[in-house]
């Protein structure tokens, strides 16, 4: 007997599933289509391993009908044919009406015995109608009752009148019994039927699972189970996929019942509905049908698969393991989260959507935060305080002391940051002035930091009290500014600065700025330093630290903490601003020679509140280099109605002005009450029960807490520091109507899961569970003693934050200001530019910052909308479109047509415009081949119908003389100005390569008439254009030799207008012998010295050579190079000395 171990392949039969081989085991499914009642459907199954031993392969097979529940199907048998060591067939028939659709067979194959299972095949012999039972009897007794599996095997092959039903009865340690019963009654003879059986106990070794359920079958079967028992079972684990499972019913006749029904009088079949990873469901149907008794039945089942191989794996960063195979088990983070928004907050100050999406957030960060409570971060969680500081021993230099935190205020995976300023306000002299000390803070935890002050001074003022340190400690940045801290990682004696850049845009105007110094270092005096700032502006600013003792060795580990604002989040802070202090006077020994100047609030204070204060000094107007310098600020007396500020810095021959930026911070609530969100809280430190904790809030004007909002939840929950307490809700008036203390009904809860359930009598009243319990909620009976939270609502309109006579309308949560309406903005802040209606026609203003803006109505436009859409009464024709101008437009016509309002047909040439009855010269949109541009026409002189083509001018770059010659082959779009006839630069039209005429004239740009110097007096071009007739002699580019001694072609000209004191008609008059003088001759070369692209007049010994005329050249070779005799125009007399650029010369086609 070999212990099985299992070995997962996949083997692609038509629809087969996956099949594992396990040396003398193997298993499998097969689908076969079962749609055809009482019709016989077989398959074919090779063992992807060949059986090798000399026993007999037994198969074991059951049904079942895929991984999603639809309904239960009729019953069907499967039996199989053609055991050998290579495979078999199985076929199965299905009863009813056939309408199960496709069945999966599941099947295990082995050869020899097994470890703890015994297996068979029984022979059964020769009968007709009705049941017959075979007794089998075990070579050896098994300890308990075994599980037994069976498979009906049929000799003869494909005999659907020998589909049988098989079952088991009298299963015992000794023998049982195989039952078989034909599915169609009288269906004649049936022999050669044996069945094999496999029997086990526990899992046998070769099972993942198995195990026996028992139908008890109290009842009539149900229609909905289409008259079958189901029921659903769950694995004892999850499987990687879908397992094979086979079933066998098993049945125990009752003597004693004389109900219970005997093998003979029975039939049953068993099957399995869907198969998931987790769950089965089986399904067993009897004989008596419809009949109220049916006997308890059996089925045995075993379980071959694949575990889920996530099973005992744990994922960090909150992912999920997904297994990729049978033994591939990775952790992944979740693709998709759902969309609802139900926040909640990490334990770094952030918010997310939901959980899962913080979940997966953190995953794909790789990242360790916890879900730190439910609901909306705190964006500016922050605490305030003032520390008086002991009197220091006589012989101590710097004193620390911790200060602790309130718990649950900050965030524990955030930077906390801190803020401190100095001040003498337990001083028992109000007129003394202090000597100067530098304070820092270290050791900033979660729940506590140290601040530390240095004893200054060496004028023994003979003071008995030591100094008082105002702080704000906070995470994050308060609503319209901005925090963050720098690093001064390391430094040596004397000054370090580092730059800040704020973000672009944020302020309009320089901020207020304070700043502390942050030591990793604990208590190390020489590390004491000066912290201020300088240079601050709208977009950056420099904190500097300058070391208290010179030469005090390396400063390393030190932070700045800084904070950034001009408008102030209240009512944190109520009130800020900057001292001036010009310094042009003289130290005076009352104010122990440092600057001090007295402010007064701007708002009454019913309690001294804290101030921060820090130095600003700018290096303008010749004032010190901070290198050079040192200073420190602070606060000598705080009252109710003001303070005073002090400051002092290095005394370089004279000291700068400078100033103290400051900010207030007054308690919002009394003593004993928090602000959230627009109301005070007061938390009870003893408790009470719900009526007595209601009346004592009565007592101080308010009422049991009312909650609205997970947020505010949140915070009275954490202010009890997890212990359960009271709040407002009670169902007191009306039992199961839960309504807040002034009787409105609740739109916010947060109840523990099965709350409220009333669980006992007086049960009325409500208590958060607390943080430990995620901040849920409880009915309680109201006599309970627990702690409770008051809430009044805060005035929000106290600190008068509204500006420019706004009003303040104190509302729930904040406030808003009614405006005058000359100022707009949150405060009323800002001058509302649209007070003097600056937009016309029935514009609407829309202010801005320092800016308005119009929207016009319709037909309007402009800064103002003072411009009325002209192309609402001009309209342009034959398809062009309109673009409105100042008080004028533009037509944008058509390729089709041209003119200022787009009336004119376009024409293929100037000639087909002129002959078309257009006489006055102008500029016009031709489209000849295919193309549309436009182009300037002369349609006045030499009978018109003249267009413009290209203009040779000295005036600027030798376009036309490039060495790669490209104007006059390869420029396929514009260049220059093709629309003038005026201007003296070079320029090339697409008319030089589109436009397809006979004759062409050379003008003037000076002569507005357009009287020709030059005109040919023949077909001189062909019917091409100017392009195709000059390349049609060759393409010369770079060093390209173009002719030798000649020119390659001529055309007679004649002459007239200013050609007689035009550069390049200098031998118009002259006969040479290379060209006579009535000629314009094309690529013209003499000897080695000269040539011309275009040469006019006589050319050759006689007459100058050629290099006079368009295109000349003094190269040894008529080319496009500037050769080293230089030399090369666009046009003029010779080449060797400069021409005119006081005009071009404009070349036509007609």
């Amino acid at each position: 007997m070999a212990y099985w171990k299992f070995l997962c392949i996949v083997v692609d039969f038509a629809v087969l599933a996956s099949i594992c081989s396990a040396g003398t085991l193997q298993k499998g499914k097969i689908q076969l289509s079962s749609s055809h009642q009482n019709k016989i459907q077989c398959r074919s199954v090779t063992f992807p391993t060949t059986f090798n031993g000399s026993g007999v392969v037994h198969v074991i097979v059951s049904l079942n009908y895929g991984e999603k529940f639809s309904r239960v199907h009729d019953s069907a048998v499967a039996w199989t044919e053609n055991i050998s060591p290579t495979g078999f067939d199985v076929c199965i028939v299905v009863s009813g009406d056939g309408a199960n659709g496709n069945s999966v067979v599941n099947w295990m194959a082995f050869q020899n015995p097994q470890s703890n299972m015994v297996s068979g095949r029984a022979a059964v012999g020769l009968f007709t109608s009705d049941t017959k039972c075979t007794r089998v009897n075990f070579p050896s007794s098994f300890g308990t009752r075994p599980k037994i599996l069976s498979t009906v095997t049929h000799s003869v092959t494909r005999r659907p009148q020998d589909a049988m039903v098989v079952w088991l009865e009298e299963v015992s340690l000794h023998y049982f019994r195989i039952c078989l019963r034909e599915v169609k009654m009288f269906d004649g003879k049936h022999e050669n039927i044996e069945v094999d059986w496999v029997a086990f106990e526990d899992n046998g070794n070769s099972f993942t699972e198995s195990n026996q359920t028992t139908f008890s079958n109290p009842g009539v079967p149900l229609t909905s189970d289409n008259f079958a028992h189901c029921k659903e079972l769950n694995f004892s684990a999850s499987f990687y996929l879908p397992p094979v499972i086979l079933v066998t019913a098993a049945h125990e006749y009752d003597s004693n019942n004389p109900y219970s029904i005997k093998a003979e009088n029975n039939a049953i079949n068993s099957w399995v509905e869907e198969i998931t990873n987790k769950t089965f469901r089986v399904c067993v149907k009897d004989l008596p049908g419809l009949s109220s008794a049916h006997d308890p039945i059996d089925v045995n089942y075993a379980v071959i698969g694949d575990l889920d191989p996530c099973i005992g794996k744990s994922c960090d960063y909150f992912a999920v393991c997904k297994a990729f195979g049978p033994t591939d088990a990775r952790c992944v983070c979740v693709d998709t989260c759902p969309s609802y928004n139900e926040p909640v907050c990490s334990s770094n100050g952030t918010t997310y959507e939901n959980e899962c999406v913080f979940q997966r957030e953190m995953c794909n960060r790789r990242e360790n935060f916890t879900n730190y409570h439910p609901g909306s971060c705190n964006g500016f969680p922050s605490q305030k305080g003032r520390h008086h500081l002991k009197k220091p021993h006589s012989w101590s230099e710097v004193v620390c002391e911790p200060i602790q935190f309130e718990p649950y205020v900050f965030y524990p995976e955030r930077p906390i940051q801190v803020l401190i300023s100095v001040n003498h306000i337990d001083s028992s002299n109000p007129i003394l002035v202090h000597d100067a000390t530098v304070s820092w803070v270290e050791e900033v935890t979660n729940s506590s930091f140290a601040v530390c002050v240095t004893l200054s001074g060496r004028n023994k003022i003979n003071s008995r009290d030591f100094a008082t340190v105002d702080w704000l400690a906070y995470q994050g940045a308060p609503a319209g500014g901005v925090a963050g801290e720098i690093d001064f990682n390391r430094w040596w004696t004397g000054t370090a600065c580092k730059t800040v850049n704020l973000p672009l845009g944020k302020f309009n105007t320089a901020p207020i700025i304070l700043v502390t110094a942050e030591h990793e270092r604990r208590q190390v005096r020489q590390d004491a330093a000066n912290i201020w700032v300088e240079d601050v502006t709208r977009s950056s600013f420099k904190v500097c630290l300058r070391e208290l003792q010179s030469f005090d060795g390396a400063h390393e580990s030190i932070h700045a903490n800084w904070m950034a604002f001009n408008s102030i989040q209240r009512p944190l802070f109520g009130e800020h601003g900057s001292i001036n202090f010009p310094n042009t006077g003289m130290l005076l020994r009352k104010f122990n020679y440092a600057f001090c100047k007295d402010i007064q609030f701007e708002l009454p204070y019913n309690k001294t509140p804290i101030v921060l204060v820090t130095a600003n000094h700018s290096t303008a107007g010749g004032n010190l280099n901070p290198v050079h310098n040192s200073m420190t600020q602070w606060v000598e007396q705080i009252n109710k109605t003001g303070f005073r500020a002090c400051v002092k810095e290095l005394y370089v021959n004279k000291h700068d002005p400078l100033s103290v930026s400051y900010a207030v911070l007054p308690d919002v609530c009394e003593d004993g009450w928090s602000y959230f969100n627009g109301s005070c809280f007061y938390t009870s430190s003893q408790c009470d029960s719900w009526t007595n904790a209601e009346r004592r809030c009565r007592a101080m004007g308010t009422s049991i807490a009312s909650i609205d909002t997970q947020e505010e939840n949140v915070f009275v929950q954490q202010r009890h520091n997890g212990a359960k307490a009271w709040i407002g809700l009670n169902d007191i008036a009306s039992e199961g109507t839960f309504a807040w203390i002034d009787g409105s009904l609740s739109k916010f809860t947060y109840w523990q899961k099965s709350q409220p359930n009333n669980l006992a009598p007086g049960q009325d009243c409500v208590h958060t569970l607390g943080v430990n319990f995620n901040y849920r909620w409880n009915d309680v009976d109201c006599n309970a003693c627990h702690q409770y939270t008051c809430e009044k609502e805060y005035d929000d309109c106290w600190s008068q934050p509204c500006m420019n006579g706004g009003i303040c309308v104190d509302e729930h949560v904040g406030y808003s200001c009614v405006c005058p309406a000359t100022h707009l903005g949150k405060h009323c802040e800002e001058f509302n530019e649209c007070s003097s209606s600056p937009c016309q026609n029935g514009g609407t203003c829309i202010d801005g910052k320092m800016n308005y803006t119009c929207s016009c109505p319709t037909h309007y436009s402009g800064a103002q909308c003072d411009n009325y859409d002209d192309c609402q009464s001009h309209h342009c024709l034959n398809g062009g479109t309109c673009v409105d101008g100042v008080n004028n437009y533009t037509c944008i016509c058509p390729s089709t047509h041209y003119g200022n309002r787009c009336e004119a047909p376009s024409r293929a040439s100037c000639l087909s415009l002129k002959n078309s009855g257009i006489s006055s010269s102008g500029i016009y949109r031709l489209t000849p081949q295919g193309t549309s541009f436009q182009a300037y026409c002369d349609m006045s002189a030499n009978s018109g119908g003249w267009t413009l083509i290209a203009r040779f001018s000295n005036a600027d770059t030798n376009n036309w003389m490039r060495d790669d010659g490209s104007w006059w082959y390869d420029v396929m779009t514009g260049q220059g100005s093709p629309t003038s006839a005026t201007d003296n630069q070079d320029m090339i039209s697409p008319a030089f390569w589109s436009i397809i005429g006979t004759e062409i004239k050379i003008t003037r740009s000076d002569d507005s008439s357009h009287t020709a110097l030059l005109q040919t007096t023949s077909n001189c071009l062909g019917s091409r254009t100017f392009r195709s007739k000059m390349s049609s002699y060759g393409t010369f580019k770079y060093r390209n030799q173009w002719s030798d001694d000649r020119c390659l072609g001529n055309c007679p000209v004649s002459y007239g207008g200013q050609y007689q004191s035009t550069d390049s008609f200098s031998m118009a008059n002259c006969n040479g012998n290379i060209q006579n003088s009535s000629y314009i001759g094309f690529w013209c070369n003499w000897e080695t010295g000269d040539g011309a692209v275009m040469m006019i007049g006589g050319g050759g010994s006689a007459c100058n050579r050629a290099d006079h005329g368009i295109g000349i050249t003094e190269n040894d070779y008529g080319a496009f190079e500037d050769g080293l005799n230089g030399g090369e125009y666009d046009f003029g007399n010779q080449a060797s000395s400069a021409p005119t650029s006081l005009y071009s010369l404009n070349l036509w086609i007609r």
